[in-house]
């Protein structure tokens, strides 16, 4: 009898860790830098910037502006690929970019942006105004 409720009880303990070593959640290093061109003429350009770290569950979704508008809306989630075990060791993100008037400047599907787990990528953007995003992104696991 007291056998029979250890082995349960083992089995219980085994079967938790499994679960919850295979939820792993998407760590986001995550900045944005906005330029803007004040006078061409004698080169001064405003400068803000923006950094935050978010700790997403896979495909949530988060937002990120400035006081000015500038920001980006993205939706991150792993690359699922059927010989890999566990985590996929590459994240993909969709999503927008925002201009300062609030203006779509680039829209990114899964296509066009994976990065590798610990790993810097870096994404710049133009408007064609003087208006320039730079955004750096960096995942890692939880």
């Amino acid at each position: 009898m007291q056998n029979k409720r250890i082995l349960k009880l083992f089995i219980l303990t085994l079967l938790f860790l499994v679960q919850s070593s295979a939820y792993s959640m998407i760590i986001l290093n995550l900045g944005i830098i906005y330029k803007k061109a004040l006078d061409a003429g004698e080169g001064h350009i405003l400068v803000s910037e923006v950094h935050e770290i978010k700790r997403l569950e896979n495909g949530e979704k988060f937002l990120i502006s400035m006081k000015n508008g500038v920001g980006v809306e993205f939706k991150a989630f792993f690359v699922q690929n059927l010989n890999d075990f566990g985590p996929s060791p590459l994240i993909a993100l969709t999503g927008n970019i925002y201009n300062s008037r609030g203006n779509i400047i680039k829209s990114i599907n899964q296509n066009d942006f994976t990065i590798k787990l610990n790993t810097e990528k870096e994404l710049v953007f133009d408007d064609k105004t003087g208006q320039e995003v730079l955004i750096r992104i960096a995942p890692s696991l939880n």
